[in-house]
């Protein structure tokens, strides 16, 4: 068995020489022999081990599961941390299962292990069988099909990465190591409770299913093999594509929206995963149904439309599929501007500089400075955003155009219009919408004597 667990190592680079491994110890037969099986590649390898032993307060006699584990690590000379939690209180105060909150406990205690040890793995004894059952109780739960990958060999845990070196070992294999080698074990009267799923699963329907099917259990290894690897496939299709689609700009993640909607489904479904976890600042994935939420409005949704995918929002604009995090509209209040001076209009993010000077060849306004006659314009000027019925008197026309008419000709999604600023006078008529168009009001001509300059930077 050892040189199976080493073959397995090896192939998933789990470990390496002299390496620190904490060692996920809870007394039961797989992690006792996970611990005997390390002491022997202690010394060849030179490992540094170091035991951790979470005690859940599940049972009465937990306690004794971690006197066990204590006097078993100090016998072979390996030191142990040992902490205890009370997981039914847990899961109660954060309204989950007992499973769920006791798994977030125990990994959350073998993180910080590892991290007070410099530890680089965190070994756990999940077995063949445990994969088996684990894609088996995947199945019943008609979870999505990567997830039918069943148990990673090797995840992140933290700064450490968490490894199971015995994935390929069977636990009967196991049982028969230990009483072989005289090695006693504690047993966990709670893994019989057949109200726990992952139980039902492995003491009822799992037996069925092999009287009925003999092979069933090699098939559901083999489907969780195969769907490992073209997971991993679909991982590096998608990194690839979305190194070359993804554009960043105003902390929100933008693609073009044909050529998204032109790749295959898995890939966009990762591809927008990734963007909403670059969008929130996290490594943990969405819950799915929220991802598929964001799918359909990115795969189907019309221009302007949008969708909250968490922290984020998913929204369809002009020729582009936009991933950004959701902000609050700019304040109804405006930002008075001195003239002359600088006003920083935060909710915009744009700085707007105002400066009079005398008249010299003075070039007409552009989307990034505006110019006008100084002794013209009615003062105090603000700062504010586009309203409807908004409009501004534009060279050429004799008129007037609505700015909203002016953001569909720009191609200026929806939901990016009240964050465009816009310059007004004191009689609320607009001088510029910043970045696009100048009004034709009050224009420096030959007859102007002084001429006001506006110009704007990113605040």
């Amino acid at each position: 068995m050892l040189d199976q667990v080493v073959r397995t190592i090896e192939a998933h680079a789990m470990i390496s020489p002299g390496d620190t491994v904490v060692l996920a110890v809870s007394g039961g037969a797989d992690s006792m022999a996970l611990l005997h099986l390390f002491v022997r590649l202690r010394e060849p390898w030179g490992l540094r081990l170091h035991v951790a032993h979470l005690d859940h307060g599940l049972r009465p006699d937990s306690g004794e599961d971690a006197t066990f584990v204590r006097a078993t690590a100090e016998a072979l000379t390996v030191p142990a941390t040992l902490g205890a939690v009370d997981v039914r209180a847990l899961a109660a105060r954060e309204r989950r299962s007992v499973e769920e909150a006791g798994r977030a406990a125990r990994y959350d205690f073998l993180a910080g292990v590892a991290h007070a040890t410099g530890a680089g793995a965190v070994a756990t004894a999940h077995t063949r069988d445990d994969q088996i059952e684990t894609i088996l109780m995947r199945l019943e739960q008609n979870a999505r099909w990567e997830m039918l990958a069943g148990i990673p060999p090797v995840r992140p845990l933290d700064d450490a990465a968490v490894v199971r070196p015995l994935r390929e070992v069977g636990r009967a294999e196991v049982v028969a190591f230990l009483r072989t080698q005289g090695i006693a074990w504690r047993d966990d009267p709670t893994n019989r409770d057949l109200r726990i799923p992952r139980n039902r699963i492995r003491h009822d329907l799992l037996p069925a299913l092999v009287r009925a099917y003999p092979g069933v259990a090699s098939l559901l290894w083999d489907l969780g093999e195969t769907v490992r690897g073209g997971d991993a496939t679909l991982r590096r299709l998608a990194d690839e594509h979305y190194g070359h689609l993804r554009r960043w700009e105003d902390h929100a993640t933008h693609f073009p929206r044909e050529a998204f909607r032109a790749l295959p489904q898995p890939l966009r479904r990762r591809l927008l995963a990734a963007a909403l976890a670059e969008v929130a600042g996290t490594a943990q994935p969405l819950p799915g149904v929220l991802v598929d939420e964001g799918l359909r409005r990115a795969e189907r949704g019309a221009v302007g439309s949008e969708t909250a995918v968490g922290a984020a929002v998913v929204r369809v604009g002009y020729g582009v599929i936009d991933v950004a995090p959701i902000t609050p509209d700019p304040p109804a209040a405006a930002y008075p501007l001195p003239v002359p001076g600088e006003a920083v209009a935060s909710a915009f993010g744009v700085a707007i500089v105002a400066r009079v000077t005398g008249r010299t060849d003075t070039p007409p306004g552009s989307g990034d400075a505006a110019v006008f006659d100084a002794e013209r314009v009615p003062m105090p000027l603000r700062i504010r955003a586009w309203r409807p019925g908004d409009r501004i008197a534009l060279r050429g026309l004799g008129g007037e155009k609505k700015v909203q008419d002016l953001f569909v000709d720009a191609k200026v999604p929806r939901w990016r219009r009240r964050r465009v600023a816009l310059v007004v006078d004191a009689q609320d008529r607009v001088l510029w919408v910043v970045g696009h168009r100048v009004s034709a009001l009050y224009p420096a001509t030959e007859r102007t004597n002084t001429v006001l300059r506006l110009s704007a930077r990113p605040a």
